[in-house]
């Protein structure tokens, strides 16, 4: 008889933690990160004695924690991947609208008016308003140049700001998952469920911005890799710092370990390494072809203004049209000796009235091929404006790509670990009628027990 009162106990005791695990789950249905949990019992040993063995009841084992380990190793991939292409092609984009191509504020149609101008003038070599119009087009071409350069410095610039921004993201994260770790590791043979829904969702976190791995050791360390280096391990953890280096005026920042000062190693995919590309190889290539067109459309232009003559009084050669010390597309502009007198804009090859032979001549670079591979200055603009194009749409289609299959896997992830509450309530139901049977075992135990016991 007190067999029976102990198998009914046991049963009391299972359902109604049961019934604290179903609550649980309910009432952290919408908590970020929260995994379903759900109470693993099994039958208790059998009691024998001189007539054989029967059951003990049932014993529970853990409360479980529903998770698919490796779904979280794909998911943080997918994320690490996602976080390489979202802000890249985010600042692509937006570098897209403010180049204004093709519309008639664009660097593109400046130029057409700028070689427009020179055939205007070469229609009328002796004529000082058309001068004018050659410089006020010319005025419109250096602001575009400068505009352009001045996105892309201040694109670079909100990047930089942006990798510098990151290393106090990653600290806090790891100095959080160093606290949650050593919590874990110091709760054995404790349930720890909630810590390590804490600890994941930091490591979804982290993702973001680089490769991460979880490891634990024969030994039960718990070691967190953010690229190929250790950043958390039990509760100690590493910094990264900012180290700022200047280069022909720009500043460039570099994350690395604080207590080394090593680059992060084995760092492939994640935020940094998308906005660090971005920085350098993409904004800085795109800057450095813009100051190669604006260097070779001075040169160019130059060379041929040179040889001609202005309407002086004797005529004079020997000028430049653009400053002769323009470095790329920041510098840009018309000479000082033109500026302010646009008589000396040369349209005669030999000083004679009529004579419209250098206008000719500048008004064909147009269409000459002086920009390497044999573009002109407008096909060598509409291919880097292309280049761009190419870049941020190859970016806008890999963040689709990634951010979708990350959006797939984490789904597969709320079907293993999120909470229905269909299905809780339905347990919520086979949970309270097992509770009201295992109370009825222990009524009819002690029924019997009365009886035998009046019966003495």
């Amino acid at each position: 008889m007190f067999e029976l009162l102990y198998i009914g106990k046991s049963a009391l005791h299972a359902n109604e933690r049961q019934l604290q695990t179903v609550g649980q789950n309910i009432a952290n249905v919408n908590t970020l990160g929260y995994s379903r949990q759900r109470v693993v019992q099994t039958n208790a040993d059998p009691i024998s004695d001189s007539f054989g063995s029967f059951g003990g009841g049932v014993e529970m084992v853990r409360i479980e924690r529903m998770r698919d380990l490796q779904l979280d190793i794909n998911y943080r991939d997918e994320n690490s991947q996602l976080g390489s292409w979202s802000r890249m092609s985010q600042k692509l984009a937006e570098l897209e609208v403010e180049l204004n191509e093709p519309s008639e504020f664009g660097l593109s149609t400046t130029l057409n008016k700028f070689w427009d101008a020179w055939e205007s003038l070469a229609d009328n070599p002796a004529d000082n308003v058309y001068r004018l119009d050659v410089l006020g087009a010319a005025d419109n071409l250096s602001e575009a140049f400068h505009d352009i350069n001045a996105s892309l410095v201040q694109k670079r610039k909100e990047v930089n700001d942006e990798i510098e921004q990151i290393a106090g993201s990653v600290n806090s994260i790891a100095s959080d998952l160093a606290m949650l770790n050593q919590r874990i590791q110091n709760s054995v043979g404790k349930p720890v469920n909630d810590l390590e829904d804490q600890f994941d969702l930091l490591l979804d976190d982290l993702s973001e911005y680089g490769n991460v791995r979880l490891a634990v050791r024969a030994d039960g360390t718990r070691v967190v890799y953010f690229g190929s280096d250790e950043l958390v391990k039990n509760d100690w953890c590493r910094n990264l710092r900012v180290v700022r280096e200047a280069e022909d005026g720009d500043a460039t920042s570099r994350l690395v370990w604080k207590d080394t000062r090593d680059d992060i190693g084995g760092l492939h995919q994640g935020k940094i390494v998308g906005l660090t590309r971005l920085r350098d190889d993409m904004i800085d290539g795109y800057r450095a072809d813009l100051d190669a067109l604006a260097v070779q459309i001075a040169a160019s232009l130059n060379a041929i203004h040179r040889q001609g003559y202005d309407l002086g009084d004797p005529p004079s050669d020997g000028r430049n049209f653009f400053a002769d010390d323009i470095t790329g597309a920041s510098d840009f502009r018309v000479s000082a000796d033109i500026l302010d007198q646009p008589s000396r804009i040369a349209a005669s090859l030999e000083g004679e009235e009529g004579d419209n032979r250098i206008a000719l001549s500048i008004a064909d670079l147009r269409k000459a091929a002086t920009m390497e591979n044999g573009h002109s200055f407008g096909d060598y603009y509409g291919a880097w404006v292309g280049n761009i194009g190419r870049d941020s749409g190859n970016a806008l289609n890999k963040a689709t790509l990634h951010e979708s299959t990350a959006f797939q896997i984490d789904n597969f992830r709320e079907s293993v670990k999120g909470v229905s509450l269909d299905e809780e309530a339905a347990k919520l139901i086979q949970f309270q009628q097992s509770f009201a049977a295992a109370a009825k075992i222990i009524s009819s135990a002690d029924k019997a027990l009365s009886i035998v016991i009046s019966l003495v």
